[in-house]
């Protein structure tokens, strides 16, 4: 089984790839950067370091490259597809803008040490985003502190307020004012998104957020316990059961998103070029090859195909 998966996620994903470089627009960017959005953690877990490093270097590409084309609606625009660059008209689409699209890739961005796509994502506008997420606050001021981090704003006052920030937005009162009720996203549809965003808010954002107040503070002591903690709470909302709008139970545990957790080791490495070292924490959550970022080996598995 476990061969079977490792070579069947591999092939699939190549293949993916292989498609979009010759085929786009034609071919679906944005669905190929769902997939591997959903799937790359799954590289880490049945293939190994190569695999993974090489799709989160197309993820990093392909996600940029479908901003690009999103936000330059009847513009020209070059775009960098897998080993390939194509002059295209841009085109409008709010599916895959959201929040949490820009929070990931800052993320990864931040793992790759790719300073312009930190430069890239800091720009995009919020606005941008609401196309597609109806103004969620919670998302939204995540993504604000991202963009802080990115545009290297390296203030403990800014992770305080983000924190506080989004402690307040837990209140249902203090959400439901500021979203948008229209068409289906009526107030109980709104209820739910809230209880799975605090939820996620409560277990992995503030966590994370505590941990680049730490790297601010130049507090070792400080980033070693942050980080335990944000790997406690990340296990313990990655192997919950999670009862969904249909009163069904999904366990999270079976979801490739927990098997690494991309907000924490983002963090580490940030930490970790700043001196910052994890000297008494190991984790299969945040391998030390990623947050140490030794990509200058990587092997693009797309190359001379």
């Amino acid at each position: 089984m476990f061969s079977y998966y490792k070579n069947t996620h591999l092939d699939w994903s190549i293949n993916k790839l292989k498609s979009l470089r010759d085929e786009f627009p034609e071919y679906s960017l944005s669905g190929v950067v769902e997939q591997l959005s959903n799937f790359f953690r799954l590289f880490w877990l049945y293939n190994g370091k190569e695999e993974t490093n090489s799709f989160l270097y197309y993820l990093n590409q392909l996600r940029q490259a479908w901003f690009r084309y999103t936000m330059n609606d009847g513009k020209p625009v070059t775009l960098t597809l897998v080993d390939r660059q194509i002059k295209v008209t841009g085109k409008f689409n709010n599916y895959r803008i959201s929040s949490s699209e820009v929070t990931e890739g800052i993320q990864i961005a931040l793992l790759l040490r790719d300073r312009e796509g930190l430069d890239f994502y800091a720009q995009i506008p919020v606005s941008f985003t609401e196309q597609a997420n109806q103004e969620d606050l919670l998302v939204e001021t995540t993504m604000a502190f991202y963009q802080l981090i990115a545009k290297g704003n390296d203030s403990p006052k800014e992770a305080q307020a983000a924190f506080y920030a989004l402690k307040e937005l837990f209140e249902w009162d203090t959400y439901n004012r500021y979203v948008t009720k229209e068409g289906f996203n009526q107030e109980w549809v709104w209820r739910i998104i809230f209880e799975d965003r605090k939820e996620y808010a409560e277990y992995v954002s503030l966590p994370v957020i505590n941990i680049y107040y730490q790297i601010w503070e130049n507090n070792q002591l400080g980033f070693e316990d942050a980080v335990r903690l944000a790997l406690e709470k990340w296990k313990v909302y990655y192997t919950k059961v999670w009862v969904d709008e249909n009163q069904e139970e999904q366990d999270r545990s079976l979801w490739g998103q927990g098997y690494l957790s991309l907000p924490i080791a983002a963090a580490c490495a940030f930490g970790y070029d700043r001196g910052l070292r994890l000297k008494n924490l190991e984790s299969s959550y945040i391998p030390q090859w990623l947050i140490e970022g030794n990509f200058s080996r990587i092997n693009l598995l797309l190359q001379d195909t």
